[in-house]
């Protein structure tokens, strides 16, 4: 039976990673092995875990809000275990720890911020997961490094505006959301080639604490989210 090692991660935060390409099944499930081994390394806390024969696991415990961000980590691993497309591992977010869920092969075409109804499917295992958990919701959109900056900039906002508008709809107050665009300012793959550039046009999501949605969207202000639409593109350069 595969563990996995609940933490508190008081000042982190959740990200979740809408981009990329698949791996095969026995490395993923490594992956999220390691990540759940590894975040307790990182955050420092571990909590009393009932599949756990390890008594240092057993005998330790959390601190006020760490049981929020474990049973979000507990929700999402049980959700997606079975996914080859999800990986789910320690990282840090602006100098906070945090979990990464990379959901892969979610499709955004070039110059659309389009959502396919695969990529609601994955966003509805994410809704249903944080609606009645007391966090925020911060998402940030990515693009490839075609075309203008500014054009960009737009246009990954066009991006995380479309997902914080399906999670409203799902019932994720509008207000518990804020959406900022990067642009193609921070690659995670190489732009010279079809495989990199797919990767890149992305959106991430991070799970912060209550109320720094709000202190996110006023401290970073962003443009006008709708792009002008701009040259075509052959519809094989899809993510």
């Amino acid at each position: 039976m595969r563990r996995i090692i609940k933490t508190s991660l008081l000042a982190g935060a959740i990200a979740l990673s809408l981009g990329g390409c698949a791996q095969n099944d026995q490395n993923m499930r490594e992956a999220k092995h390691a990540g759940a081994v590894a975040l307790g390394a990182l955050a420092g806390i571990m909590v009393a875990n009932q599949f756990s024969d390890n008594p240092v696991v057993k005998g330790a415990a959390g601190v006020a809000g760490g049981y929020i961000a474990h049973k979000i980590y507990e929700d999402l691993n049980k959700d997606f275990q079975n996914d080859p497309n999800v990986e789910v591992k320690p990282v840090t977010v602006d100098g906070q720890n945090a979990i990464n869920v990379s959901l892969r092969n979610v499709h955004f075409a070039v110059n659309s911020a389009s959502l396919s109804y695969e990529d609601m499917q994955k966003l509805d295992k994410i809704i249903q997961t944080i609606r009645d958990k007391d966090v925020d919701v911060l998402v940030i959109g990515h693009t490839d490094s075609t075309g203008a900056d500014d054009y960009n900039l737009r246009l990954s906002l066009a991006r995380a505006n479309a997902v914080k508008e399906y999670m409203v709809r799902k019932g994720i107050p509008a207000n518990r959301i804020a959406t900022r665009g990067k642009g193609e300012r921070e690659p995670i793959a190489d732009n010279s080639t079809l495989e990199g550039r797919a990767m890149n046009r992305r959106v991430e999501i991070y799970l912060v604490p209550r109320g720094e949605a709000q202190r996110q969207q006023q401290s970073y202000p962003q443009p006008a989210p709708e792009p002008t639409p701009r040259r075509s593109t052959p519809p094989a350069e899809r993510i």
